[in-house]
């Protein structure tokens, strides 16, 4: 059951969060976005989708906006002591966020909605930081998380191709990021939107 926490959204665009299990096309998603997204970089991707779908070590949530999944949010369920030569013992590790169709979907403040929900659930474990790696080939994504306060802590050099590295990024302070996006979200939509507190809910946190 996830921790009861307000979090305010715009309300007219009709978003939630849900498990990827929770709709009938969340894994075939899932598999679509992997191929596209992450599969040229990374290779196969059997083995982490295996890993979703058994529920091992991590969770993988979808973003909806009304009704169609438009974002994946997969992240460790457990703080990880894995990367302490790099950051703080207890850091909340981020596997994948991205948007399907970056095209359609991008510069409506989805992606920020993904990084708040990641900070959320970060402060919830009560993390001491927030990692994700990204690779040198996704510069959108690299300027994502630098404008949102990630750290460059290390660069792996041609780890799953050559001539392409991979940035360990990382947040110290995720209330303050989870602080800042609520604000940031807040602006964005100011003029667009009317606004309303809602609570998580265990299973599926929808926000009216």
């Amino acid at each position: 059951m996830h921790s009861q926490s307000p979090l305010l959204l715009p309300r007219t665009q009709e978003l939630e969060f849900v498990e990827w299990d929770s709709i009938s096309e969340g894994l075939d998603f899932i598999k679509t976005n992997f191929r596209i997204s992450l599969e040229p970089i990374y290779g196969d991707q059997r083995k982490a989708l295996a890993k979703i779908t058994a529920k091992q070590d991590r969770n993988c949530e979808l973003l909806l906006e009304k009704g169609a999944p438009v974002g994946i949010l997969n992240y460790k369920t457990k703080l990880t002591h894995e990367f302490e030569e790099f950051c703080e013992s207890s850091a909340f590790e981020i596997k994948s966020l991205f948007l399907s169709d970056p095209h359609l979907n991008s510069r409506k403040g989805l992606a920020s909605v993904l990084l708040l929900r990641a900070s959320h659930q970060a402060n919830q474990l009560e993390a001491q930081s927030i990692c994700v790696t990204v690779s040198s080939a996704k510069k959108d994504s690299l300027n994502f998380f630098a404008r949102r306060g990630f750290k460059i802590a290390h660069q792996f050099c041609d780890k799953h191709k050559e001539g392409i590295d991979e940035f360990f990024l990382v947040h110290k302070d995720p209330l303050f990021l989870e602080r800042r996006l609520h604000f940031y979200i807040s602006s964005f939509h100011s003029q667009k939107f009317a606004y309303r507190t809602t609570m998580l809910k265990s299973g599926r946190n929808q926000f009216h």
